[in-house]
C-alpha cells in the first residue's frame, strides 16, 4: 500500500533548523491479551518488556508499550506464530510514522503538543500519547543525532496529511 503522504508531500521536508521525514518499520504488529501477556510477548519477540510509557529496542526491532497488556512490535518479521491468549494484529498500514529532528524540533512540536518536551520530561526511551492540533498522536523520544533531539510521531493513517500540513506550515515560520 502506498504512503498516505506521497501524493501530497515530497519527503523529507527540510527547514532551517528542523527536518521531517517519514519512516516505517517493515511490520508493525499489535500484541495484546488478558493473561500472562508480558511472558507471551517476551517469548514471541525475544525482547525485554518495556515498562509503562516506555519502549525497548533490540537490533532493528522496537517493542512499544501502548497500554495495559498491549504492545506494538516493530520488526522485519513478516509472520508470527499463533499463541493462545495473545491476539496478534498486523497494523503495518494503520499508522504513519514521522521523525522530527533538529534544533527547532521541540519548538515545532510545542506549537501543537500540550506536554513538556524538555529532555528531562520526555527522556530517550519514553512514549507519550497526546494530541497535536486536534490529532491523536503517540510521540517517542529517540536518541539524539548529532547533538539534536529526535522525536517520532505515530498518527493514524487517515490523519497523516492534516498533521503534515500543520507541521510544515508551522516549521516554515520558525527562525
Amino acid at each position: 500500500m502506498a504512503s498516505a503522504l506521497e501524493q501530497h508531500f515530497t519527503m523529507p521536508q527540510v527547514f532551517t533548523a528542523v527536518s521531517i521525514k517519514q519512516v516505517a518499520a517493515p511490520k508493525m504488529w499489535q500484541l495484546e491479551g488478558f493473561e500472562s501477556v508480558d511472558g507471551q510477548v517476551a517469548r514471541l519477540t525475544n525482547m525485554a518488556i518495556p515498562g509503562q510509557g516506555q519502549f525497548t529496542e533490540l537490533d532493528n526491532q522496537r517493542l512499544v508499550w501502548q497500554g495495559k497488556d498491549r504492545y506494538f512490535w516493530l520488526t522485519s518479521q513478516t509472520d508470527t506464530e499463533a499463541i493462545d491468549g495473545l491476539y496478534i494484529t498486523d497494523q503495518s498500514q494503520s499508522k504513519t510514522q514521522l521523525q522530527i529532528t533538529g534544533a527547532d524540533a521541540r519548538a515545532l512540536l510545542a506549537r501543537g503538543i500540550a506536554i513538556d518536551l524538555d529532555a528531562k520530561a520526555l527522556v530517550v526511551g519514553e512514549i507519550k500519547m497526546t494530541h497535536i492540533n486536534h490529532i491523536g498522536v503517540s510521540i517517542l523520544r529517540l536518541p539524539d543525532e548529532q547533538n539534536q533531539p529526535v522525536f517520532e510521531l505515530w498518527v493514524m493513517r487517515g490523519f497523516a496529511v492534516s498533521l503534515m500540513e500543520f507541521l510544515t506550515d508551522s516549521a516554515a515560520t520558525l527562525r
